[in-house]
């Protein structure tokens, strides 16, 4: 209180090496949590969430705090790496072949992920599916991995692992080797999601109720993509299968999404920490 604090900030909720407990001593008139972590902080001397129109519902998860939503998005990450896209689907340099990504953190890979992922390779004859991952490079992980997706009837070559890369310029050209990225479920991809429409690769993702499994959702709802959106495990394969039989809206799509992107809030900060800005006075107004 001696520093006269007025908003106090949580960036990193329950995660590893976190100082949340500092909030219980109540150092600020306003104390929020934001960003870090997808869930509430359980905390009764944190007053406020930030979320969004779209990241989360009003029967999805139990917040102790009150919700804040800015009135476009939660998140803002400008620019990533002026890195060279494709402007056509990979396809067309592969015989045809349709090449699925996930970038994700392989621990968001569970059982019905790759139940929903071997449906769509089944459905897709010849496609393939790239997974990158720091866990990629470990022994254990692929072979558990490959070992699940054979279970679904899933040849292990078709499924390519791919480790960490020196740069971050190589990782998001990696993207111009996927046809279609498929988004994890029920933990959304966030940085991942961004840097996938950044270099113009459709994002298919499944809506749920609570607020990890609505990230991607409102990245798409605010590019206006709602084409990538399902609500379904059948039309999430469903709609995997029709985007990758349709070559030419794949083009489309390679050239559409970075417009949106660039002209979205995600790429504005100027516009985002405006709306932010706003939000955290009108808290500081209605607690005084």
């Amino acid at each position: 209180m001696d520093d006269g604090i007025d908003i106090l900030v949580d960036l990193a909720g329950h995660t590893r090496d976190s100082r949340i407990e500092i909030l219980g001593a109540r150092l600020a008139p306003v104390q929020i949590t934001y960003l870090g972590y997808p869930n509430t902080s359980g905390l009764d001397n944190v007053d406020y969430r930030i979320s969004d129109p779209y990241a989360d519902t009003d029967s999805g998860t139990r917040y102790s705090e009150k919700l804040l939503r800015l009135p476009e998005s939660f998140l803002c990450f400008g620019e990533f790496e002026n890195v060279p896209r494709r402007t056509a689907s990979p396809a067309a340099d592969d015989g045809g072949r349709i090449t699925f990504g996930s970038f994700n953190n392989i621990r968001k890979i569970n059982q019905q992920v790759v139940k929903l992922w071997s449906e769509i390779l089944h459905a897709v004859p010849g496609s393939r599916l790239v997974l990158k991952s720091r866990r990629a490079a470990e022994s254990i992980t692929v072979r558990n991995l490959c070992a699940m997706f054979e279970s679904y009837g899933v040849d292990s070559d078709r499924i390519e692992f791919t480790p960490p890369t020196a740069t971050r310029f190589d990782h998001l050209n990696l993207y111009n080797s996927i046809d279609i990225a498929l988004d994890t479920f029920p933990y959304h991809g966030t940085t991942t999601t961004c840097e996938a429409l950044w270099m113009g690769v459709p994002v298919i993702t499944l809506v749920g109720e609570v607020h990890a499994q609505r990230v991607s959702y409102s990245i798409l709802k605010n590019l206006g993509l709602d084409e990538l959106i399902t609500y379904s495990a059948d039309d999430y394969v469903n709609l995997a299968t029709s985007v990758s039989h349709n070559r030419e809206h794949l083009d489309q799509l390679r050239t559409e999404i970075p417009k949106r992107l660039s002209s979205s809030i995600l790429c504005d900060v100027d516009r985002f920490v405006d709306q932010f800005e706003q939000a955290l006075l009108a808290c500081l107004d209605e607690c005084q």
